[in-house]
């Protein structure tokens, strides 16, 4: 697997890293950064109301479908794609940045809240999270591609105590981040669980 030897990567910059292959026999490539095709590609599944598991797990409809990829960028954020070598379309994002450990998500935070997150000491925490788009959930790619996109994260950051924050009634995300190593760190608050890597 190829290295990240820049950081940060100038926006719409991507490095190819490895091949990954799906149950299927789909191959797809995992890239450091987005190109700009990829990111309009991520607004428009953010926005797709139709994407329960992402309106309903995530924060991106307010990060990329309401805001932008740009604005997004600037804060430290460290993004892999995962696309299909065959179509060119996205099929998962994994991102990584600094935060301290066990704040909520944006779309959980007020406007207040979120600038004092960005003033914060990380203590060297740094969140991770992921997901797969339709049609690509369940063809074998993420725990590849999170394991993967992991390690190329750590040689940049190796003091980084990755960390990942889970709705608790999201079985299938507690289940991938158990498998990729991740443990429960404290108790449920408001119905989501913190995560480390250990």
């Amino acid at each position: 697997m190829k290295k990240i030897t820049t950081h940060p990567l100038p926006i719409f910059t991507t490095v190819f890293l490895s091949t990954i292959d799906g149950r299927n026999g789909t191959s797809f490539s995992l890239n450091a950064g987005m190109s700009e095709e990829h990111a309009k590609q991520l607004k428009a599944f953010s926005l797709d109301e139709t994407d329960g598991a992402i309106q309903n797990n995530t924060s991106d409809k307010k990060r990329f479908g309401e805001g932008s990829y740009e604005e997004w960028y600037v804060k430290d954020r460290t993004p892999f794609s995962v696309v299909n070598t065959e179509t060119n379309e996205l099929a998962a994002l994994v991102w990584f940045g600094p935060k301290p450990i066990g704040v909520k998500s944006t779309k959980h935070l007020t406007e207040a809240e979120q600038r004092e997150v960005l003033n914060t000491n990380t203590d060297n925490g740094h969140t991770i999270a992921y997901r797969a788009y339709n049609p690509y959930r369940g063809v074998g790619i993420m725990k590849k591609a999170v394991l993967a996109a992991t390690e190329a994260y750590i040689q940049v950051f190796p003091e980084a105590k990755l960390w990942a924050i889970v709705d608790e009634s999201n079985e299938a995300s507690v289940g991938l981040s158990k498998a990729l190593g991740y443990v429960i760190n404290s108790d449920s608050e408001g119905g989501f669980v913190v995560m480390v890597r250990g």
